[in-house]
């Protein structure tokens, strides 16, 4: 990234010791286990408790246990629905990172969660990253958060200052922003017809109303969104 970045624009996350970001752009500071914050609000990761506590009773272990079960539920949010996944570890004094893979929407990403920690806690400017590429082999890439805020570990990165929205309770990941929704996809796909209906689909009569208004070209089918 080129120039002074403007750390007066750039969201205000919390220093923790790990985060969830799913692939809108919600990020969530998480102080306990990430399988914790799944177990507290499945339905905001798609799935059912029913679920969790069936891949837990298949490998005889106890809910919430950090084992076979929550490898398994963790990688298939990670692989399946491009969640990324942060730890902090203070003895390495490094930040392990899951993801599918480094695509631009994930490096922009990552862009933005290391600027906007830099800007929570200056020390942590030159604490390790390891990035690990779950759909790739296990693909693993290594820097310094400061490498990451200066783009130093991509090639190719569109810098965006609102990518990033800090939210409070694992349950908000679960609220439908639809302009939040359809600015995030649209960055990295184009919006179709099919995908808005799909959309409008899944989201209550306000929203729909909305979505219908504000992309009412994309109904007719004429019309992509790049």
């Amino acid at each position: 990234m080129e120039g002074k970045i403007k750390y007066s624009n750039i969201p205000i996350i919390n220093d923790s010791p790990a985060y969830w970001i799913n692939s809108y752009g919600k990020i969530l500071s998480v102080y306990k286990t990430h399988i914790d914050a799944v177990c507290d609000c499945p339905e905001a990761f798609g799935l059912s408790i029913e679920y969790i506590a069936s891949l837990y009773k298949k490998y005889k272990e106890p809910l919430r246990f950090e084992g076979k079960a929550r490898h398994i539920i963790i990688e298939e949010l990670i692989k399946n629905d491009s969640w990324i996944r942060i730890r902090y570890n203070p003895m390495e004094d490094v930040y392990h990172i899951e993801l599918d893979r480094l695509c631009n929407w994930n490096k922009n990403v990552l862009w933005a969660w290391a600027v906007s920690l830099i800007k929570a806690n200056k020390k942590q400017t030159f604490s390790g990253v390891l990035i690990c590429e779950l759909s790739s082999d296990y693909n693993t890439t290594t820097g310094t958060i400061m490498d990451i805020s200066k783009d130093k570990l991509f090639t190719h990165s569109d810098n965006n200052l609102d990518i990033l929205t800090p939210i409070n309770s694992v349950s908000d990941f679960t609220v439908v922003n639809i302009e939040a929704v359809l600015k995030a996809h649209c960055r990295h796909v184009s919006a179709t017809a099919e995908y808005v209906q799909n959309l409008a689909n899944s989201v209550n009569l306000e929203q729909e109303n909305f979505l219908k208004k504000s992309y009412k070209d994309l109904y007719s089918g004429n019309k992509v969104i790049q």
